[in-house]
């Protein structure tokens, strides 16, 4: 990388340029606004109504924005999206994503389908449709699915760890009778 900033901005409000996926922006800064990139490569990456296919970063900061993909070590997001993201710590504000994978991940009015984190911080309406982590710190959990080791606030959930164990517990105790009886049956005859 060079000692460089690299700021794109569309010519006009109504038309906004696009920089081809070929094409690979890498530099210590680049700011994106109403403009949307292929792949860029950056220290720091600020991206204000515009997006990005992915994005490799040390820090990357949305303000009405998205990416496909993005690799860092902190997101902050603010009315923003991605399909995935693997960082160290993300922090959403009014966004989403599809599958996050962090070591600490933080949502206001924010949702994932998909949550995998060493800890997890919700507030203000915050989801996800299945998490699973050591640490929820939440005023009320809402998920479908719950794995987690220790749970601090309400749970709205479809199944937690306790039933995903029983669950599974369950089935392999009926798995391993069926197999039982098939093979006593079959040495009787």
């Amino acid at each position: 990388m060079t000692d460089q900033e690299i700021m794109l901005e569309a010519a006009d409000e109504t038309q906004s340029e696009s920089v081809e996926d070929e094409n690979e922006i890498s530099a210590d800064v680049v700011n994106l606004s109403q403009t949307v990139a292929g792949t860029v490569k950056a220290e720091l990456v600020r991206i204000n109504q515009g997006g990005a296919e992915k994005i490799i970063a040390g820090e990357v900061e949305f303000k009405q924005g998205g990416a496909n993909r993005i690799e860092a070590q902190t997101v902050k997001f603010s009315d923003g999206g991605a399909a995935v993201i693997q960082a160290a710590n993300i922090d959403f504000k009014d966004g989403g994503a599809g599958l996050v994978r962090a070591e600490q991940v933080s949502l206001t009015d924010a949702g994932a389908v998909v949550l995998i984190s060493q800890g997890v911080s919700m507030e203000n309406g915050a989801q996800a449709g299945v998490i699973v982590t050591r640490q929820v710190n939440a005023e009320k959990v809402q998920t479908k699915v719950l794995l987690a080791g220790n749970v601090q606030g309400d749970v709205e959930t479809m199944v937690d760890t306790r039933q995903a164990l029983l669950a599974g517990l369950s089935a392999g105790f009926v798995v391993g009778t069926l197999l039982l009886i098939g093979q006593l049956f079959s040495r009787r005859k």
